[in-house]
Order: C-alpha cells, then structure tokens, then sequence
C-alpha cells in the first residue's frame, strides 16, 4: 500500500474520532469538521515537506 494512502486513511481515522468525540459534547465542530480539517493539514504538511526550498 502506498505510504502517503496509509497516512490520509489513519489521519482520517484519527479526525473521524475526533470529530465524534466533540459531536458528543456538541462542541463547536464535529464528525464532517474534524476529518476535512485533519486531511487539509495532512497534504499541506506533505507538501510542504515536498516542495521545501
């Protein structure tokens, strides 16, 4: 399995329980916030450790 795949399928593991979790307590984000936000971050972390001048 392709090393970047693996990473975007376990941050959006670990975003899906966050956003679970803060869903329970009605915070301000939740179940859709969390995975979108953890992913976002992922690849732009990527590319920046890609494209590093």
């Amino acid at each position: 399995m392709d090393p970047y795949l693996l990473g975007v399928l376990i941050i959006m593991g670990i975003g899906l329980i966050l956003g679970l979790e803060r869903e329970y307590d009605k915070g301000f984000a939740g179940i859709r916030t969390f995975p979108i936000a953890t992913i976002l971050g992922f690849v732009l972390g990527t590319l920046t450790a890609t494209f590093t001048f």
